[in-house]
């Protein structure tokens, strides 16, 4: 890695963990983009992952006073659940369509939370857990974003951001790890020689 990749990466890692400070998610959104295009799709997600761990555990010392217990372990266990057939997803899909159909997901999960942000006086929803959890963990093992799909249970469930954002830190933390153990590679990636 050159210096100039490896500042951009320090940069961009700085601005991804204060994103979560303030938000309580967007490290991964902002940082395995960078970290894709560095080290590949695959190595990426990887780094990405494991580090997201890292800064949601340095988060989570600072806002554990406001974490709701029953929604964070709903999600949590349903992600690790999600995670096994995302990372074999990112080791037998191409990197190409799997940037593709994430992309578009993002953007629909995306489109939906401000649609239901915007109406008047928009009351909670029931939104299952378990279903938000699974499709959490199979998006941020196979791309590391799971945060758009948080962020729309959020919105749909009318989860306050100030226990959310601490919420989700746990989450953060368990998937990060468990995600960032690649599967061993497949037959469509190449072993190292």
């Amino acid at each position: 890695m050159t210096t100039a990749a490896a500042l951009l990466a320090v940069s961009v890692l700085l601005v991804g963990a204060a994103a979560q400070r303030v938000t309580g998610l967007g490290f991964a959104v902002v940082v395995a983009p960078v970290l894709v295009l560095l080290l590949g799709p695959l190595q990426g997600v990887v780094l990405a992952n494991a580090l997201g761990a890292v800064v949601a555990l340095l988060v989570l010392v600072r806002l554990r006073r406001d974490l709701e217990a029953h929604p964070t372990v709903l999600l949590t266990v349903a992600a690790v659940v999600g995670v096994v057939p995302g990372l074999a997803m990112a080791t037998s899909v191409s990197p190409a369509l799997l940037q593709l159909g994430f992309g578009v997901l993002v953007l629909a999960l995306l489109g939906v939370a401000v649609a239901a942000a915007a109406r008047e006086r928009a009351r909670p929803r029931p939104v299952p857990a378990l279903g938000a959890g699974v499709a959490s963990g199979l998006v941020h093992s196979a791309a590391g974003l799971g945060s758009p799909v948080l962020s729309v249970y959020a919105v749909l469930s009318g989860w306050p951001q100030r226990a959310f954002a601490a919420s989700v830190q746990p989450w953060f933390v368990v998937v990060g790890v468990v995600a960032s153990s690649p599967p061993a590679p497949t037959s469509r990636c190449p072993r190292p020689r």
